[in-house]
C-alpha cells in the first residue's frame, strides 16, 4: 500500500476494511435517538434498518432493485445471483454536549469502484470466504455501473437526497460544506489531525505474537516477534547460520530483556518503516557497508520481513 500511494485510514465505528477510490460513494447518518438510555443499551429506534430503507429506494429511482442483507450489507440481484453492492459500520455514542443518544451509520456505495484495487488490498481471512460460498473478495462484490451503465455520483446524491426528504424531514434544509470549512470547526479539525497521527492508526493494535521461518541459501531463520499497540517490544532469532555473531548481532538488536515499557524497541513499529529501521540498525553494528556477503544476507532479511508484516503473510 505505501509502494502504491495507498493510504491507509482507521475509523471509530470499528467493523472490516474498506477500499476507497472516486468510483465509491460514502453516506453517513447522523441521528439522536429518542431514549434516556446510554450507549451500551439497546436503542428504541432501529435506525439502521430505517436509513437503509432510504437507500434501497434511492437505488430503486434508478432502476435499481436492491435489499438489505445481514447485518451490515446491501445487494442486487444480477444474473441470477447476488452481489454486495454496499456495506455500512453502526456506532452509538453519548453526545459530549447534550448527554443525548446519538447514532453514527456510514457506508459504501459501489458505483465504478477498481475491484482489481479492492480485491489486491482487502484479504479477509479465508474462512470468512468460505462461510459466504465464495472464492475471493471481487466475486462477492458487483458495481453498480455493471447494473445501470449510466449510473453517476451526481445521480445517487440527488436520489438519496430526494429520498431522505421524503421520508424522514421534508422541510430540512439542504447544505454543502466544503472541506475548508469543515476545517475551519474547532472540533472537526481536531478529530482530522488525530485521526492522521500514527498512534490512532495503529497504536491501539491488540497485543500479538508471530513468528514466520525461510530457508535461505545461507541459512534457515526463524524470527519470533512479540507485539503491542503497533510496536515490537520483543524478539527472538533462531538460526543454523554458520556466523553466529550475526545472530547474536540480530537478537541483540531485538532483545528487550525485563523491560516492559518498550523504550529500548521505541522505534520498532510493525510496519515497513520498522523493518527499515530495523535493518539499518542490524547493518550498522554487523558492518554490513564493508561486506558483501553480509549486505546480501542483511537484503534477503529485508525482502523477507517486509513480504510477512508489511504484506501480511504472517498473519
Amino acid at each position: 500500500m505505501e509502494e502504491d500511494g495507498i493510504a491507509l485510514c482507521r475509523r471509530a465505528s470499528g467493523g472490516g476494511a474498506v477500499y476507497q477510490d472516486l468510483g465509491n460513494t460514502c453516506f453517513s447518518f447522523l441521528n439522536e435517538i429518542p431514549s434516556s438510555g446510554s450507549a451500551v443499551e439497546a436503542p428504541s429506534v432501529d435506525f439502521k434498518s430505517i436509513n437503509n430503507e432510504i437507500l434501497t429506494a434511492a437505488l430503486s429511482r434508478l432502476d435499481i432493485e436492491a435489499q438489505a442483507s445481514g447485518r451490515n450489507d446491501i445487494e442486487v440481484n444480477y444474473d441470477g445471483a447476488s452481489y454486495k453492492i454496499s456495506g455500512s459500520a453502526y456506532k452509538l455514542k453519548n453526545d459530549s454536549t447534550t448527554g443525548r443518544l446519538r447514532s453514527l451509520h456510514h457506508g459504501t456505495m459501489l458505483l465504478n469502484v477498481d475491484t482489481n484495487a479492492l480485491s489486491s488490498y482487502l484479504t479477509p481471512d479465508a474462512t470468512k470466504l468460505k462461510s459466504k460460498g465464495i472464492s475471493s473478495v471481487k466475486s462477492r462484490v458487483k458495481n453498480l455501473i455493471e447494473v445501470n451503465p449510466d449510473i453517476t455520483h451526481e445521480d445517487f446524491v440527488e436520489a438519496l437526497e430526494t429520498e431522505f426528504l421524503r421520508q424522514r424531514v421534508a422541510d430540512a434544509q439542504m447544505a454543502t460544506i466544503s472541506q475548508d470549512e469543515a476545517l475551519a470547526i474547532p472540533e472537526v479539525k481536531e478529530e482530522y489531525q488525530n485521526s492522521r497521527e500514527w498512534e490512532w492508526r495503529f497504536g491501539s493494535s491488540p497485543a500479538f505474537s508471530v513468528e514466520f521461518s525461510r530457508r535461505f541459501p545461507w541459512a534457515l531463520m526463524t524470527i519470533h516477534l512479540d507485539a503491542r499497540k503497533g510496536r515490537v517490544y520483543e524478539g527472538k532469532v533462531f538460526s543454523d547460520c554458520l556466523k553466529p555473531d550475526f545472530v547474536d548481532a540480530l537478537n541483540e538488536i531485538l532483545s528487550n530483556p525485563g523491560q516492559t515499557d518498550m523504550k529500548k524497541l521505541d522505534w520498532f513499529t510493525y510496519d515497513a518503516e520498522g523493518v527499515r529501521s530495523l535493518v539499518t540498525n542490524l547493518s550498522k553494528v554487523t558492518g554490513a557497508e564493508n561486506d558483501e556477503q553480509l549486505k546480501g544476507w542483511i537484503s534477503d532479511i529485508e525482502d523477507w520481513m517486509m513480504e510477512e508484516i508489511v504484506e501480511g503473510k504472517s498473519t
